[in-house]
Formats: structure tokens, C-alpha cells, sequence
């Protein structure tokens, strides 16, 4: 399978990321010209289609999230590059196995710097507050408790979820 090929590029990234905070282009412009290319040669036009969806649908969502201080550029170029491998709707795949290693991540980080509970208090306060209308709390959520952490380590671990295993598995009942 040829987007094994990617499992370099994250490499790479998750060393930058760890070690200088960057992710940096001259790894995610290649990376993206080559997801393009090796689709179209792989897949022809459909292929290089679902190639352009998939990095489309990455760039968008995590545009979003970094216009909202969520992210890095580092790690939406990375991502925009990982959607031109994966294509579409395999992105979708990679977006949510990304989440969860992400919410993983930032729990285990947050345990580190010892500042879980705070951590899993702004959690509980966030989600009562926006899913239970009517909900009071006596807490006001102030500046995020959790520590900052290369996001590129989720991103990695997401994709490679993805590479294994390209659908999300059924819930019991679904």
C-alpha cells in the first residue's frame, strides 16, 4: 500500500514537532505535492479528486482551529498534506482517530505537569455548561489548565490508526 510511504513524513514531523515546536514546510509541501501525485498515478483522476477532497476537507477544518488558537500552521499544513495522501472520505477517518489520540495526549500531558484535576474540572464545567441548558455552575472556566504538546504526536498516532485501519470501526448496536 503506498500511503505507507506518509509513516516518513510523520516521522519527520513528530521530530521537529518534539524537538523545536515546528513543523516546518519544506517537509509539508512536498509531502502534499506528492499525496496529489502518487494519487493521480495511483488512481487517476478520481484518485487525484478524492486527493484534492481530502486535503480540502483537512485544510478547512483545521483552518478553523487555527484561527481559533487550537492549532499550529505546522499542523495544518501537516494535515493538509496528510488529506492529499489519505484522500477523501479516509480523512474523516484520520480526523477522528487524530481527536481521540489528541484528547489522550493532552490527558497524559496534563498529568505530567500535574495539573489533571484542573484539567478534568474545565472539562466537566465546559460540557455542563454547553450541553445542559440551565446548568449552573459555581466555577467560571478561566485560561485553559492543560499544558501545551507537540501536536504532531497526535497527528501521527491518528494517521497511523488511519493507515491500519481506514474505516472506523461499529459500535456494538450501530
Amino acid at each position: 500500500m503506498w500511503q505507507w510511504a506518509l509513516v516518513a513524513v510523520l516521522a519527520i514531523a513528530v521530530y521537529t514537532d518534539w524537538r523545536w515546536r515546528r513543523i516546518y514546510n519544506w517537509l509539508t509541501l512536498p509531502a502534499f505535492l506528492v499525496g496529489l501525485v502518487l494519487s493521480l498515478v495511483m488512481g487517476g483522476g478520481n484518485g487525484l479528486l478524492m486527493s484534492l477532497a481530502g486535503a480540502g476537507t483537512a485544510f478547512v477544518i483545521f483552518l478553523l482551529l487555527f484561527i481559533f488558537g487550537g492549532m499550529g500552521g505546522g499542523d495544518l499544513k501537516l494535515m493538509t498534506a496528510i488529506g492529499a495522501w489519505l484522500g477523501f472520505p479516509v480523512i474523516l477517518v484520520d480526523m477522528a482517530y487524530v481527536a481521540i489520540a489528541g484528547g489522550i495526549l493532552g490527558l497524559a500531558f496534563a498529568l505530567q505537569a500535574g495539573v489533571l484535576s484542573q484539567v478534568l474540572a474545565n472539562i466537566y464545567h465546559f460540557f455542563a455548561i454547553a450541553l445542559m441548558p440551565g446548568v449552573k455552575t459555581t466555577e467560571i472556566l478561566t485560561e485553559s489548565a492543560a499544558p501545551k504538546f507537540p501536536y504532531g504526536l497526535a497527528i501521527a498516532a491518528g494517521t497511523l490508526l488511519a493507515l491500519a485501519f481506514p474505516t472506523l470501526p461499529r459500535l456494538a448496536g450501530g
